[in-house]
């Protein structure tokens, strides 16, 4: 399995997007059970809109064999803090939120692993 954390700032009326190049790099069941239990966390979560998957994911995913790759991309709003983003090069992070979230995170890897 290849994981590929990414974040993004704009609102998309969702917590995290799961890429996988519109399923071609990871396996049906994979990335259904990754978003079922990402929503367990409390996490809304979209499959491929905006974001399905970069260069990472599409090469590994399509060219390693019996590689699965799934780009990750996480809201600012879930781990930094619930606010509208600008041009700051240095957000001010909110730590209980990211100690949520890292902890839902872990949680996930931890059960998918």
């Amino acid at each position: 399995y290849l994981i590929d954390l990414h974040s993004f700032g704009k609102d998309i009326l969702g917590d995290i997007v799961l890429g996988n190049d519109n399923n071609k790099t990871t396996s049906y069941s994979f990335i259904q059970n990754t978003k079922k239990l990402l929503e367990q966390e409390g996490f809304i979560v979209k499959n491929n809109i905006p974001y399905s998957g970069g260069y990472i994911t599409k090469y590994y995913g399509n060219q390693v064999k019996n590689c699965e790759a799934l780009q990750l991309e996480l809201w600012y709003n879930s781990y930094i803090n619930k606010r509208e983003f600008g041009e700051e090069e240095l957000p001010e992070i909110n730590e209980a939120l990211f100690k949520e979230t890292q902890q839902k995170m872990k949680n996930l890897l931890e059960t998918c692993f």
